[in-house]
């Protein structure tokens, strides 16, 4: 029971590899540092499509399972499931030619989509500050020689009573 329980361990952190590979670049919009690690992975997962090498992950997964049936232990419901998805029955090189290809097609749409919304999205700032007035800016720390932050937009103009420069 022991060893079938791990191999199914193995076998889910097999598919979440997988997974983390194909749609990982989504998880960048939160984290923009697990690119280190994101595109390693597809280089790999490339890499083992492209060559028909096997996962590291695939012989501990049969010697667990080989385990588990030399103690009386069959596969479980859920290792038989996932087997299928993470090992698709009838996989050919030229489907492993095309997943890889796909693989590739997928993560440079999310990088270059990713990408473009950064830029973007700094071009929209960059914008937006330009065409405020000083008080605004003070509310983001960008006038620093504002004595007083206040959301009044004349806070900010010299002589004024709560804030500003003091008289010009």
């Amino acid at each position: 029971m022991l060893f079938r329980l791990a191999a199914d361990a193995v076998l889910l952190v097999h598919l979440g590899f997988i997974l983390f590979v194909v749609l990982g670049a989504i998880l960048l919009l939160r984290w923009r540092w697990l690119a280190l690690i994101h595109v390693p992975f597809v280089i790999w997962g490339v890499a083992i499509e492209l060559s028909g090498w096997g996962c590291p992950l695939t012989p501990l997964e049969d010697a667990l399972r080989e385990r588990a049936l030399a103690a009386g232990n069959g596969a479980s419901p859920l290792g038989r499931l996932l087997e299928t998805v993470v090992y698709p029955p009838g996989l050919t090189r030229e489907q492993q030619f095309v997943l890889a290809a796909l693989l590739l097609l997928v993560n440079l749409t999310l990088y270059i989509w990713l990408f473009r919304r950064r830029s973007r999205s700094k071009k929209i700032g960059r914008r937006l500050r330009s065409s405020l007035p000083a008080a605004s800016w003070s509310l983001s720390g960008i006038n620093p020689g504002a004595k007083l932050l206040l959301l009044h937009p004349t806070a900010n103009k010299p002589g004024h009573l709560l804030g500003g420069q003091g008289p010009a």
